[in-house]
């Protein structure tokens, strides 16, 4: 008869465990599909919020709906779940003190939603297409935001939520505060690092803060600031009929 390792049974028994976990956790959001977009842990540690899209499953309709879902880490239940029309959500973003998410979306808001009291606070004007990127300062006073769309990255006052800075860069999909908060990274094609207050026209040639030549659609900063990892998208050349496979790169932004 044929045995199996401790290790093995071990395994199975885990794998048993997180699909009926995933299985409940699935149903409880109902029969129709949503397609997660985005995911975001708080910084407390205690709840996961995922946005996305639930698609309008109606034969005569063209109207999918944004979904924004907040989880208990611990056990997995859902405590906020919010459903709104006319396109989806593609990122998220918690605040500094685990109170506040920004969303933003396909209607080219920016949404900020007290977790705590389960209400949207404001709704943030200004793009002029899907919101692909947003990222808070380390104490909260601040937001970015930025859209391939309409080529923008905006900065955004948290105390009065009006604009306080903004740029033209081309396709920005991801944006990042530096740690110390006195930059912002800018992924497109290419990497750009910017002072905070975005004034790369002063007296600089916008060629300065250009760091890394590639389509880079994931970025993180290292804790101390002076590198940065980056997700750069595979691409084929038709003229040069060849193929660049996507990878992972770490620049050192001193050298």
């Amino acid at each position: 008869m044929m045995t199996i390792p401790r290790i093995g049974i071990i395994l199975w028994i885990c794998f048993i465990i997180v699909v009926r976990i995933d299985a409940q956790d699935t149903s409880s959001l109902g029969e129709n599909p949503i397609y997660i977009s985005a995911v975001a842990w708080s910084p407390d540690g205690n709840h996961i919020a995922a946005v996305g899209i639930k698609p309008d499953t109606n034969p005569d309709g063209n109207t999918d709906e944004g979904a924004i879902l907040i989880f208990d880490a611990n056990t997995g239940s859902v405590n906020y779940q919010s459903q709104t029309q006319w396109g989806g959500y593609q990122s998220v973003a918690w605040s500094p003190d685990s109170r506040y998410i920004a969303v933003g979306g396909e209607d080219q808001t920016v949404k900020i939603i007290d977790v705590k009291l389960g209400t949207i606070v404001t709704t943030l004007l200004g793009h002029r297409g899907t919101i692909t990127s947003l990222d808070w300062n380390s104490t909260g006073t601040q937001l970015i935001s930025a859209s391939p769309v309409d080529q923008q990255v905006m900065v955004w006052d948290t105390k009065t939520y009006k604009p306080i800075h903004k740029t033209e860069t081309g396709d920005p999909w991801v944006i990042s505060f530096s740690p110390d908060d006195n930059n912002i990274a800018v992924g497109s094609f290419g990497l750009r690092i910017y002072p905070a207050d975005l004034d790369i026209y002063n007296n600089h040639d916008p060629d300065t803060f250009q760091y890394y030549l590639a389509s880079i659609l994931g970025m993180a900063w290292s804790h101390n600031g002076e590198e940065i990892a980056i997700g750069i998208q595979g691409a084929r050349d038709v003229q040069s009929n060849t193929t660049s496979n996507a990878s992972i790169a770490v620049v050192n932004l001193s050298s």
